[in-house]
């Protein structure tokens, strides 16, 4: 909204309207410049109050076994749709626009035989980056719970077939439609009270603490490329952690350095 607002006043300072106009445009910019400034630290407020990725699973997988347990088809339906999103997106979770336009059985989310295990595999939409994300074995629970609801399980092989060649959306609600563009953010939003954002601030925070390798996740997961996006997805107490971590490590290595140690990097 600030970036919009931005646009519009510099589009009317381009073709010279009245200056009152021109005021309320300046207003309006600078209103939303103390929102956006107010973003961050929220976010990492809440991200501070969040349960943290691992505790998100663990709980999605029980409330999958509730969810199992619940009586009435519509209610367990939508309460295992819920935790199978969170199981799932833990690992990797995507913008809203992307659950609805991208993620389908055998077009965007695929089924590899030979490592028995699911993947994401499809061009993102806001940063135009393809995102291929493997799954371990572990997440086919969520996966086939989708697939089969109340059906037994040594039906999964016929109903993934048939959902794959359909290219049903992975997430549909009880009658059969396609789940609407809030419902993924509002799932998220039970779940740690905010949206799948701070999910994704949530997850490169987890992973930026494992080194490079969990950055390079981090950057396929998440889209961005550029350390200026990226470090977005940080929160202030984790970057001391690792600056805290970094200096230790300098510091235990020079303990061990001697002169001429020190001489040959010199």
């Amino acid at each position: 909204m600030r970036g919009a607002a931005e646009e519009i006043r510099r589009f009317a300072t381009h073709y010279g309207v009245s200056p009152q106009i021109m005021e309320r445009f300046d207003r309006n910019y600078r209103g939303f410049s103390l929102l956006e400034e107010r973003q961050t630290p929220l976010k990492m407020f809440t991200a501070l109050q969040a349960p943290t990725l691992p505790v998100t699973l663990a709980n999605a997988r029980i409330q999958l076994e509730d969810a199992n347990a619940t009586a009435n088809p519509s209610h367990r339906h939508q309460r295992r749709l819920k935790a199978c999103a969170l199981g799932i997106t833990v690992a990797c979770p995507p913008r809203a626009r992307d659950v609805v336009d991208r993620i389908f059985w055998g077009h965007g989310v695929f089924y590899r035989a030979e490592t028995n295990s699911y993947a994401f595999d499809y061009s993102q939409s806001k940063v135009g980056h393809k995102l291929k994300i493997g799954f371990q074995p572990s997440f086919n629970i969520f996966f086939n719970a989708l697939l089969l609801g109340d059906n037994d399980a040594r039906y999964l092989p016929q109903i993934r077939e048939q959902a794959i060649a359909q290219r049903r959306p992975i997430f549909m609600r009880y009658d059969g439609e396609p789940v609407a563009y809030g419902w993924f953010g509002r799932a998220w939003d039970e779940a740690i009270g905010s949206s799948s954002h701070l999910a994704r601030t949530l997850l490169q925070t987890f992973l930026a603490d494992l080194g490079e390798p969990g950055l390079a996740y981090g950057r396929n997961a998440i889209g961005h490329r550029s350390h200026r996006y990226l470090s977005k997805y940080r929160d202030d107490h984790a970057k001391k952690i690792s600056a805290s971590r970094a200096s230790d490590a300098f510091s235990s290595r020079a303990e061990n350095l001697s002169p001429n140690d020190i001489s040959d990097l010199l």
